[in-house]
């Protein structure tokens, strides 16, 4: 756009096709580390993926101190995922009637994301300012099947999910000293989760879903040690709301929610550059952080109820 500003659109398409081997025992693996588990078999285990995506960004050089920046996407996917091969049960021992199947899972949604950005940044004497929000909406529709050898054999599950979030962020780089910089700043995230899925066979829902929110504040420091090399420290506060997938995989089912996970980081590094020879420029970074996480959302499986 001339002036330092510029506009850029991309536009991309992903179409993925994977089988999946399934789990193995230490037996099986040791046996044959290349073979599918016999589930992967029967139930034809894949993850097949279909994408594309648009999107723009903006930049605008406002003057030699400022630029605005904003930008928006959205990305649509397919995806076709038999996952879970027949568990079949005997109810009746060694008795005439056949082993039933109790469960079996193929996973067939379409989803939508919608996302937006913009940045502000402006140089005013000693100090950096960095103001910005981020926007993403997503929605997946579709729903569950029973899984017979990799294609859908009746609905189980219909499903019908939105999650979305806002990020608003501000931070200030503000050079106190020649080679001192202190950077500190907060975010506030908010961001809502609505899980609905309905039970084709008896009509009964689960609906999950709430409503998440935090301000997490970091601060920092930037010692310049000489020309070439820079160390720096910082600490901040940790968030990340659950998503919809822990939500709707809770084994407790019903309709309770999770807490966000949340927690602290500290870290301390150095990165620098150095010339070496006419034409060689090396560059390296090194870091130190340790984080403590609580309440953290796991995912386990239970090898004697598949699929949980």
């Amino acid at each position: 756009l001339g002036g330092g500003s510029e506009s850029r659109l991309s536009a991309s398409y992903l179409n993925s096709d994977l089988k999946l081997p399934g789990a193995l025992t230490r037996a099986q693996y040791e046996a044959d580390p290349d073979q599918a588990s016999a589930a992967a078999q029967g139930g034809d285990y894949q993850k097949n993926l279909d994408t594309w995506r648009l999107a723009n960004k903006t930049h605008l050089a406002l003057d030699n101190a400022s630029f605005l920046e904003f930008g928006v996407s959205w990305e649509e996917q397919s995806l076709y995922h038999p996952i879970v091969d027949k568990v079949l049960v005997d109810f009746d021992g060694p008795g005439p009637a056949p082993p039933r199947e109790v469960f079996s899972l193929l996973v067939d949604t379409d989803h939508r994301d919608f996302g937006a950005m913009t940045r502000y940044e402006v140089n005013l004497d000693q100090h950096n300012l960095l103001f910005g929000l981020n926007f993403g909406d997503g929605k997946v529709s579709g729903g569950n099947f029973r899984n017979d050898n990799g294609n859908k054999n009746g609905l189980t599950t219909a499903v019908d999910n939105t999650a979305r979030n806002l990020e608003a962020f501000a931070m200030d780089r503000w050079t106190l000293a020649p080679r001192w910089t202190l950077v500190y700043g907060a975010q506030a995230v908010w961001a809502e989760r609505e899980v609905e899925n309905t039970e084709v066979e008896s009509g009964a829902q689960r609906n999950p879903g709430g409503d998440y929110d935090s301000i997490n504040p970091r601060v920092g420091a930037l010692y310049d040690l000489s020309d070439g090399i820079t160390l720096f420290t910082n600490a901040s506060r940790l968030f990340e709301p659950p998503t919809n997938f822990e939500l709707e995989d809770d084994i407790r089912g019903g309709n309770d929610t999770l807490d966000p996970m949340y927690g602290y980081v500290i870290e301390v590094g150095g990165r620098g550059e150095h010339q070496v020879g006419a034409a060689s420029q090396w560059y390296w970074d090194a870091a130190c952080y340790y984080s403590q996480v609580h309440d953290e959302i796991l995912s386990v499986d239970d090898p004697l109820a598949p699929g949980t």
